[in-house]
């Protein structure tokens, strides 16, 4: 139950548009901590990443007004400016583990979404399914 109304909350806050900007956009930095702030309304996400090489570690953590908080820690790797990772999180008191997607954009971070399914006791992202990148999280310093 803890998992489907997790993964239902992307549908009901959807990420607003927001227009491209032409600029330059800065490298993705490795060896440092990044982090980054999501919010719609009362609605928030803060994920903090350290990337060494390919290698991706971190938290997630999503602060909802109307429904349950989710946070987590995150393991994956890096490549071609997508971070594919494993997030193992608390919700409603029980620990569930599923694939996240990311794409590092200069200083936008954008969550990618796409059909899951239950595989070995984690949700992952069913083959040969489309993912749309939505959420745009943007860069902040790290606290």
């Amino acid at each position: 139950m803890g998992k489907a109304i997790f993964l239902l909350h992307f549908l009901f806050f959807p990420a607003g548009c927001q227009p491209e900007k032409s600029r330059q956009e800065p490298p993705v930095v490795t060896g440092t901590a990044q982090c980054f702030t999501w919010s719609i309304g009362q609605n928030t996400a803060t994920a903090r990443f350290h990337i060494e090489g390919k290698q991706v570690k971190g938290t997630l953590e999503y602060d909802y007004a109307e429904k349950d908080d989710s946070k987590g820690k995150l393991n994956g790797t890096l490549n071609n400016d997508i971070i594919m990772a494993e997030y193992t999180f608390l919700s409603e008191g029980q620990e569930s583990v599923m694939e996240v997607v990311f794409k590092l954009q200069g200083n936008k971070l954008i969550q990618g979404y796409a059909e899951m399914e239950e595989q070995g006791g984690k949700l992952v992202f069913k083959d040969g399914v489309k993912l749309s990148f939505q959420h745009i999280f943007v860069r902040t310093d790290c606290e």
